[in-house]
């Protein structure tokens, strides 16, 4: 059992690497900085829907779709060289398919940081960025 007073994530939360890397991620994509930039944007759009609707899918019992979004962001995540946020959404994907509904809403918090955590990083990114294309 998972003791959400003190999460297996502690300590890692402010790790720039665990965060996002961009340098890695620019790479992944032999240095096409445009549709790193799109994959971005529509990643962090989609995401936001989806840790909207996860909480409720769960309240009307659609775990399938639960499981289906939780594992989306978990493999986006790790694929655009976000592994915090794949991991926590590797924890909340677990919780339901287990159909752990106190589990789900009791990581609502850690999900809720670590997309913010790199929502801010890719804004930065995508400031820093923005004169350069």
């Amino acid at each position: 059992m998972t003791n959400t007073n003190s999460p297996a994530w502690a300590g890692e939360e402010h790790d720039p690497a665990r965060i996002f890397s961009a340098e890695e991620l620019i790479e992944n994509f032999m240095g096409n900085a445009a549709l790193v930039r799109s994959l971005l944007v529509r990643f962090m759009e989609r995401t936001e829907r989806q840790m909207a609707e996860v909480p409720l899918l769960v309240e009307r019992g659609d775990w399938e779709t639960a499981v289906r979004d939780a594992h989306t962001i978990k493999g986006s995540a790790r694929s655009l060289c976000a592994p915090g946020l794949g991991d926590a959404a590797a924890r909340w994907e677990e919780a339901c398919k287990t159909g752990d509904t106190l589990a789900v809403w009791a990581l609502v918090p850690e999900m809720t940081e670590a997309f913010d955590r790199f929502k801010a990083a890719v804004d930065q990114y995508l400031a820093d960025t923005e004169d350069r294309t």
